[in-house]
C-alpha cells in the first residue's frame, strides 16, 4: 500500500480561494461566491451548492477563530484573508493586532514570527491580581518576559513596590 501525502492548509491554491470567496473589507468577513462548474462533479451539484451557500457568510466559529473548509481542507479565515490580499499564503503566523480573533479586517492582521505573536496576548494575572508579580514567602518577586527571555526585576517587601517596579520597567521598555 502506497503512502500518500496528506493535505496541508497550504495545498489549497490561492487562485481557488479567489474563485470561492468575496472579502468584505469594512467588516473583515468572507462570503461565498457563486462557484463555477469546474469545482463540482456535476451541474446538479453546482446548482444545489450555489443555491444553498452563494452570498452567505463562509465558515463557522471554532474556539477563538472562524474556520472555513474548502475541498475538505479546514483553514482559519484570517489566513485566507491574508492569502487573498497577498496573492500567496502567509509565510509565518498571522497576528490579530487588537487580539480579537474574529476581527479579520486587513488593518487588524499582520504576518509575524512566533515570538511577536506570543507577545501580543492578553496578560495572565497572577494569583495576587497584579501582573508580573508573584509571592515567594514574605517577599514579592517581579519579572517580565521580553523577546522570549525572562527578565528578573527584583524582590520587594510589598506588592506595591513590586508593582511600581513592573510598571516602571514597562514604561522604559514598553
Amino acid at each position: 500500500m502506497a503512502l500518500t501525502k496528506t493535505k496541508t492548509k497550504r495545498e489549497v491554491p490561492v487562485e481557488l480561494l479567489d474563485e470561492c470567496f468575496l472579502y468584505e473589507q469594512s467588516t473583515g468577513e468572507l462570503y461565498w461566491k457563486e462557484r463555477p462548474l469546474k469545482h463540482f462533479c456535476s451541474e446538479h451539484q453546482q446548482k444545489i451548492w450555489n443555491k444553498r451557500f452563494s452570498g452567505k457568510r463562509a465558515g463557522s466559529i471554532h474556539g477563538r477563530y472562524r474556520v472555513v473548509c474548502v475541498n475538505g481542507v479546514r483553514m482559519f479565515e484570517h489566513r485566507i484573508v491574508l492569502a487573498l490580499y497577498l496573492g500567496v499564503w502567509p509565510s509565518a503566523e498571522t497576528d490579530h493586532i487588537n487580539r480579537n480573533g474574529h476581527d479579520n479586517r486587513l488593518n487588524n492582521l499582520r504576518v509575524v514570527d512566533r515570538g511577536t505573536n506570543c507577545s501580543n496576548r492578553e496578560f495572565r494575572r497572577s494569583k495576587l491580581g497584579v501582573t508580573g508579580v508573584k509571592q515567594d514567602g514574605q517577599k514579592f518577586i517581579t519579572r517580565k518576559q521580553v523577546n522570549g527571555i525572562r527578565v528578573y526585576l527584583g524582590t520587594f517587601d510589598s506588592i506595591k513596590e513590586a508593582k511600581l517596579a513592573y510598571d516602571a520597567f514597562n514604561g522604559r521598555n514598553g
